[in-house]
C-alpha cells in the first residue's frame, strides 16, 4: 500500500505547485465547465421564451387586423346594398307622382315593348325552318295570323289610287294568280309587273304588303299619279 506524501517532504517549489494543481485545478476547471455549460442553456430558454412572447403579439395583431378587415367588409356591402336601394327607389319614385293618364300611358308602352319583343323572338325562332319566298298566300295569311301580324301595306287611299291606275281597260277572264282560282270574273287589275289579279284579292293583298304577291316587286308610287 503507497503511503501519502506529506507536502513537506517534497524537495523543491516546483514539485510543490504541481502537487497543488493536481489537487485543486481540475475540479476548478470542472466547476467553471459546469457553469458555463448551465449558464448557455438558460440564455436559450430566455430566447425560446421571448420568442414565444413575440409569437403571441403576432398572432394578436394579426386577430385584431383580421377583425378590422371584416368590419371594413361589412360596411361596404351595408353602403353598397343602401345605394342599390336608393337607385330602386329613384326609379319608382317618378312612377309614384304620375297622375293616372301618365300611368297608363306608361304601361301601354310597356305592354307594347314587350308584345314586340316576343313578335321579334318568334320571327327569330322561325326564320332558320321558314322560307317566306316558297310559300303560298294561304299559307303567308295562316303564318300571320299565327304569329300576330305587324302591318306593313298601303293605306286605304293609296290602295284606291293604285288600282284606279292598274284597272285593265280590256278585261279578260283569266286565273288570278292570288287565289288561282278562274271563278268567271274578269281580272280587273294589272301591276307594273305585269301580273293580273282580281281587285278583291289585290286589295286584300296590298293591305297587309306594298310589293307583288308573286315577284315580290315594290308598287313604285313615283310613276302613279
Amino acid at each position: 500500500m503507497d503511503c501519502p506524501i506529506k507536502v513537506s517532504q517534497l524537495k523543491s517549489v516546483t514539485e510543490q505547485k504541481e502537487v497543488f494543481d493536481k489537487l485543486f485545478k481540475m475540479p476548478t476547471q470542472h466547476v467553471q465547465r459546469s457553469q458555463q455549460k448551465y449558464q448557455s442553456k438558460s440564455d436559450l430558454i430566455n430566447e425560446l421564451r421571448q420568442e414565444n412572447y413575440e409569437l403571441k403579439n403576432t398572432i394578436t395583431e394579426l386577430k385584431d387586423r383580421i377583425q378590422e378587415l371584416e368590419q371594413q367588409l361589412k360596411e361596404k356591402q351595408n353602403l353598397q346594398i343602401e345605394e342599390e336601394n336608393q337607385e330602386i327607389i329613384s326609379v319608382e319614385k317618378p312612377l309614384q307622382e304620375m297622375n293616372e293618364e301618365e300611368k297608363s300611358l306608361h304601361f301601354a308602352l310597356m305592354l307594347q315593348e314587350q308584345e314586340e319583343m316576343e313578335f321579334q323572338n318568334r320571327l327569330i325562332q322561325m326564320q332558320n325552318n321558314v322560307d317566306l319566298d316558297e310559300m303560298s298566300y294561304e299559307q303567308l295569311q295562316e303564318l300571320q295570323d299565327k304569329m300576330g301580324f305587324v302591318s306593313r301595306g298601303l293605306m286605304e287611299n293609296q290602295i284606291q289610287i293604285l288600282l284606279k291606275q292598274c284597272t285593265i281597260t280590256n278585261k279578260t277572264v283569266d286565273c288570278c294568280t292570288i287565289c288561282l282560282e278562274e271563278s268567271g270574273n274578269p281580272v280587273e287589275i294589272q301591276l307594273e309587273c305585269g301580273h293580273v289579279f282580281h281587285k278583291e284579292c289585290i286589295s286584300e293583298w296590298l293591305s297587309r304588303e306594298k310589293h307583288c304577291p308573286v315577284c315580290k316587286r315594290d308598287v313604285d308610287f313615283g310613276k302613279i299619279k
